[in-house]
C-alpha cells in the first residue's frame, strides 16, 4: 500500500472590533475557508501486474465566525507603568460545505498512464465538513515598548467530530514574551531590536493508543516546541521586519515504539504600520 496526500485549507479573515468601555473591547472575525485536499491510495501485490488506485479530491468552501473579548487595565500595583491584558476567544462548532470527487481505477504498474488504466467507479458527493468548537483564554503583563510576558491556553473539542475513536480533545499551553533594551536609543541598533521567546506544549488530537490497537489504552501524541525570534525595526519608519525560529518535537510518549518527529521551522514576515492616508495641509 502506498499513500499520498497534498493540499490544505486557506483562511481569509475580515475582522471588526469595538471599544465598548475604556478598558473593554469586543471583536468579531468573519473567516472564509477555501481549498482542496487530495488523497490517494495505491494497492498492489507481487502476484499481479495490476495496481488498484483510489483517489479522493475534497473541495471545501465555507464561512465561519469567531468572537473575542479583551480587557485592558493599568496595573501600577504590580510594577510601575505595567499594563495587564486578559483576552478570551470563542469559535463555535460549524458545518461547512464540501464536494468530494472519488475515482477508482486499475492500471498496469508500476507507472500510471492514461493508456494503461481503466476506471472502475467515478462519483461526485456533496457533504459537510465539521469544524470543532474551540476557545482560548490568555493574559499578558508588561510595560509598553519595554517588555512583556504572556500565557495562553487553547482548547479544541476534536472528540465530538463524527464520533471518531481516533480523535481526542486537544489542549495547548503557550508561554512567551519579548524584551527591548532601549527602543529610543538612536546610536545602537541592537538596543532597539525586539527579542522574543516562547515555549508551547500540547497533548495532540490523535489517540495513539487506539490507533495502535490498544483499545484499553489512551495515550495522545504530544508535542513540545521552543521558539525564538527578533523584531527588526526599520529606520525612520514604524514598520518592522520579523524573523523567527522554531524547534519542535512531536510524538512524545512513554512507549519507545512510537515514531517521533523533530522539525525546524523558519518564519519571515513584515509588519507595515505607516500613515498612508495623511492629508497634507499647506498654510
Amino acid at each position: 500500500s502506498d499513500y499520498y496526500g497534498s493540499g490544505g485549507i486557506n483562511n481569509m479573515t475580515f475582522g471588526l472590533a469595538w471599544k465598548i468601555q475604556p478598558s473593554i473591547s469586543i471583536g468579531l472575525n468573519l473567516n472564509y475557508l477555501f481549498g482542496t485536499i487530495e488523497r490517494e491510495t495505491v494497492l498492489f501485490t507481487s502476484n499481479s501486474p495490476n495496481y488498484f488506485r483510489n483517489k479522493i479530491d475534497k473541495i471545501i468552501r465555507g464561512i465561519n465566525l469567531d468572537f473575542g473579548v479583551l480587557y485592558h487595565k493599568d496595573a501600577p500595583i504590580i510594577c510601575q507603568d505595567c499594563n495587564l491584558n486578559v483576552g478570551f476567544n470563542f469559535t463555535p462548532k460549524k458545518d461547512i460545505s464540501a464536494t468530494e470527487k472519488r475515482i477508482q481505477s486499475t492500471y498496469l504498474g508500476p507507472i500510471l498512464d492514461n493508456n494503461n488504466s481503466e476506471t472502475i467507479n467515478e462519483e461526485r458527493i456533496s457533504e459537510d465538513v465539521t469544524l470543532p468548537l474551540s476557545f482560548s483564554i490568555g493574559f499578558s503583563l508588561g510595560v509598553k515598548d519595554k517588555w512583556l510576558i504572556g500565557l495562553d491556553y487553547d482548547y479544541t473539542r476534536w472528540k465530538s467530530i463524527n464520533n471518531s475513536p481516533y480523535l481526542t480533545n486537544n489542549n495547548e499551553i503557550r508561554i512567551g514574551g519579548y524584551y527591548i533594551p532601549n527602543k529610543s536609543d538612536i546610536y545602537k541598533y541592537l538596543n532597539r531590536i525586539e527579542y522574543r521567546f516562547g515555549l508551547s506544549y500540547n497533548n495532540g488530537y490523535l489517540d495513539a493508543g487506539i490507533i495502535n490497537g490498544m483499545n484499553n489504552s489512551s495515550n495522545s501524541i504530544q508535542e513540545l516546541a521552543f521558539n525564538c525570534g527578533m523584531g527588526l525595526p526599520m529606520n525612520k519608519v514604524s514598520s518592522m521586519a520579523n524573523i523567527g525560529l522554531k524547534y519542535g518535537l512531536s510524538g512524545i510518549s512513554l512507549d519507545a515504539n512510537y515514531i517521533q518527529e523533530r522539525y525546524f521551522t523558519i518564519y519571515v514576515s513584515m509588519t507595515l504600520n505607516e500613515k498612508w492616508f495623511n492629508k497634507r495641509k499647506i498654510e
